[in-house]
């Protein structure tokens, strides 16, 4: 049974729209400000691949920075980072998830194809460890 309240301290925000892949063009996320909170997961929702194969592969990246400029992002040191979520072509079906623990404040996650033909993929930042509770989706609750 749940007892802890986790909805009015964390915040999610669409970093790439379920899509279907299709050749081995890389796709970076919207930008995930990380304003008023103190840490961040991204979870990443995957489809169908085609080819199913262990060669299909897919690996992910985190870039950092401390203004609005995927451009001028630097990719993430390997301590700020938690996890892993690349996957291959075998993984279709399952979710994966990375995390941030850097300072910067701005973070984006890429997702480079290798052998791929098409492949649906989803992800969703979490934000949470707000500054200062309840966030600012849940103020409205607030009688």
């Amino acid at each position: 049974m749940a007892i802890y309240d986790i909805h009015t301290t964390m915040f999610t925000k669409n970093a790439i729209p379920p899509l279907s892949f299709s050749g081995d063009a890389p796709t970076t996320s919207a930008p995930i400000d990380l304003i008023g909170y103190n840490a961040l997961e991204f979870v990443l929702n995957l489809g169908a691949i085609t080819p199913g194969t262990i060669g299909n592969t897919f690996s992910v990246t985190l870039t950092e920075n401390d203004i609005d400029d995927s451009g001028s992002a630097t990719p993430v040191p390997v301590q700020y980072v938690l996890g892993s979520a690349d996957f291959t072509g075998l993984d279709g079906g399952n979710d994966f998830r990375i995390g941030y623990i850097g300072k910067k404040r701005y973070v984006w996650l890429t997702v480079t194809p290798a052998g791929n033909t098409t492949a649906q993929i989803g992800c969703v930042a979490i934000l949470g460890v707000p500054g200062v509770a309840a966030t600012p989706e849940n103020l409205a609750l607030t009688p």
